[in-house]
């Protein structure tokens, strides 16, 4: 087992885990919430969650393959939690895919629009539905700490927050960034369209 991949792994989970916790008691104290803040907020939800058993199936359970011991009894959770997922919502992948990551897609060639399908989408769409939804994921992360303690004895103590990088935009200047921006893409296409007409 790697340790720092486990240690990087585990703590990218707890990141997700501890972020969508903290929105869904952001928005409970927000009465009555506005659809508006609720839709954009809600879709990050569900593309974090996916994120979140991606991490699990294509990093976590690679990267903690140590004794078959702890190793299968890490299997048989997950086997568990994602099951239960599957139970209340089975298309959490389906609408992030089709949806909500990249605009829009329809696989399958009967169907010309993801809006034009019969059926509908089953994925927590309501607080009590996503505090379901975080539940099992802090359930699945919560075993993961309880099976490799030393991974999580190193994730709390070596791996701090990290900091935005900062940059030159601010609240007093944004608005000439913006004006700048806007002239030089009508210059481009000012100049474009100059040439077809030459």
């Amino acid at each position: 087992m790697d340790k720092r991949e486990g240690q990087l792994s585990l703590y990218h989970l707890n990141l997700i885990v501890q972020e969508i916790a903290d929105i869904i008691d952001t928005l409970g104290n927000i009465q009555p919430l506005p659809k508006s803040l609720f839709v954009p907020i809600h879709k990050h939800i569900i593309i974090r969650t996916c994120a979140f058993y991606d991490e699990i199936k294509y990093q976590t359970l690679k990267v903690l393959k140590t004794d078959e011991q702890r190793y299968k009894a890490l299997v048989k959770v997950e086997h568990y939690i994602v099951t239960k997922r599957e139970d209340y919502f089975s298309d959490l992948h389906k609408i992030r895919n089709n949806i909500l990551a990249h605009n829009y897609r329809v696989k399958s060639e009967s169907c010309r629009s993801v809006f034009e399908k019969e059926t509908f989408y089953i994925f927590p769409n309501s607080i009590p539905e996503l505090i379901v939804n975080t539940n099992l994921m802090d359930t699945m992360l919560s075993s993961i700490k309880y099976l490799y303690p030393e991974i999580h004895e190193m994730m709390n103590n070596e791996i701090h927050e990290l900091k935005a990088m900062e940059t030159s935009i601010n609240g007093t200047n944004y608005e000439s960034f913006n004006t700048e921006i806007q002239q030089d893409v009508q210059k481009i296409v000012d100049e474009e369209l100059k040439k077809t007409i030459e």
